[in-house]
């Protein structure tokens, strides 16, 4: 055994893992169910409550570090590119202004591709996690792990200790997460309503964000809906109020 194995951020063959499990039809299909719309709901109700993710400031205020790795990977491009026609809608109206302005960092990317890179990252961080509970479980039961695990062990991670994996998933050759999330629309193309959907709702939350110099903090929900369809559970239930 590795002197490595169980060290969170420290393992070996995550994509491989993660192409084994998903990247097939029965795979994919596992992750459509898993994003049922009342877990989609149930999770967004977390997503927004105050005692839950606040609307996903909470990734930049007790992991700025992490947040920003994550925009990182999330932003690496779908090779060949996604057609810049294919938008999602986001609700709002477009000011129209009488002069073009160049594109600012975060408006390189189209919606389509911003929104599979930060459902991939999720999807992938979420089996990374599953693997190291394995791992250091010495539990012979399945081991059964919820988002706010993982985002406990994200808030105390050592420095340095998630910075090798974004940048080895962002390394030249691998697949990025918007592109693991490409092919497996590709398989299941209902995975791409779904996303879409979890978009659409996310972006309500806009005027919430604390994050005015990135993507915007709302975008987090894609994130969570990836650790959702990872197999991590939808924290347990808060207070109705929001």
């Amino acid at each position: 055994m590795s002197d490595d194995k169980g060290k969170y951020g420290e393992d070996s063959g995550l994509l491989e893992t993660v192409k084994y499990r998903f990247l097939n039809r029965d795979g994919a299909g596992v992750i459509v169910e898993r994003l049922s719309q009342p877990e989609m709901t149930r999770l967004f109700d977390w997503f927004v409550h105050e005692s839950g993710c606040r609307s996903g400031n909470l990734f930049l205020e007790r992991a700025p570090l992490f947040d920003t790795a994550l925009e990182t990977q999330a932003e690496a491009p779908i090779s060949p590119s996604v057609d810049k026609s294919l938008e999602y809608s986001d609700g709002f109206e477009q000011e129209e202004s009488g002069a073009s302005q160049p594109a600012t960092h975060c408006e390189e990317n189209t919606t389509v591709s911003l929104a599979y890179g930060f459902f991939g990252a999720g999807l992938l961080w979420g089996v990374k996690y599953q693997r190291y509970a394995v791992d250091s479980s010495r539990s012979p039961l399945p081991v059964e792990r919820s988002i706010c695990d993982f985002l406990s062990q994200i808030f105390e991670a050592k420095p340095g200790s998630f910075s090798p994996d974004a940048d080895r998933l962002s390394a030249s050759g691998t697949p990025s997460a918007a592109q693991l999330t490409f092919e497996l629309v590709d398989l299941v193309p209902a995975l791409d309503l779904v996303i879409r959907a979890g978009y659409r709702l996310c972006c309500t939350r806009y005027v919430d964000s604390l994050d005015a110099g990135g993507y915007g903090s709302h975008l987090r929900y894609l994130f969570c809906l990836g650790l959702l369809a990872s197999g991590l559970s939808v924290p347990g239930r808060l207070a109705e109020s929001r």
